[in-house]
């Protein structure tokens, strides 16, 4: 457990409700494993329907994450409150807690599962209300591992996500390729493995 998830857990003794447990049949190689139904199971994301057995690799009972159709580099996933919120602002404190705890965790384990390939630091980035640049209703905070020289200059990278995010909403997305579902069902498969915990996958 990440010292994260040691605060979590005590945020959530204080607030003084049990954690719900994920319902899961068993595991296999230390990875919860679902029934096809579990894995059918969809999240919304403003107006779109996320599905977990294609996308979503980490859920708790406020939060889940899952892998961007249009990453801009290896391993940049979506952190997402389950509650459809447009705006930051409109949270509550705990779905703010866990949001960025959850980021926070996801983001350390990214780094050191990146370090092979060079990944030595995280960006985090939320863009809230269009003139930031959102372009889903919905709060997310992009998870981005960087390794050194992967954009030059460094703060390109603000313009790559401007012109790569989840741009379902867009009105050129027809002309931009999406990833196939096999390409992110093999990558949610991957990062799952990462999140063995059961409080790491809430159904």
């Amino acid at each position: 457990m990440t010292r994260a998830y040691s605060f979590y857990s005590i945020f959530r003794r204080r607030d003084g409700r049990a954690r719900q447990r994920s319902r899961v049949s068993g595991s296999i190689n230390g990875v919860l494993e679902e029934t096809p139904e579990q894995r059918a199971r969809e999240y919304a994301f403003g107006p779109h329907r996320i599905r977990r057995g294609v996308e979503v690799f980490f859920s708790t009972r406020l939060t889940y994450a899952m892998v961007n159709v249009r990453p801009i580099v290896e391993h940049h996933v979506l952190v997402v409150p389950r509650r459809c919120v447009a705006r930051f602002a409109d949270m509550t404190h705990e779905e703010v807690c866990d949001l960025w705890l959850s980021a926070q965790c996801i983001g350390a384990r990214l780094e050191v599962y990146g370090q092979a390939r060079g990944v030595t630091g995280l960006q985090f980035v939320l863009q809230d209300g269009s003139g930031s640049g959102q372009t889903v209703p919905h709060v997310h905070v992009h998870v981005v591992p960087r390794a050194p020289g992967d954009f030059e200059p460094n703060d390109l990278v603000y313009e790559a996500l401007e012109r790569s995010p989840l741009r379902r909403l867009s009105p050129d997305a027809a002309t931009q390729r999406n990833r196939s579902d096999e390409d992110m069902t093999v990558e949610r498969e991957e990062l799952r493995r990462l999140f063995p915990e059961r409080e790491h996958q809430v159904l």
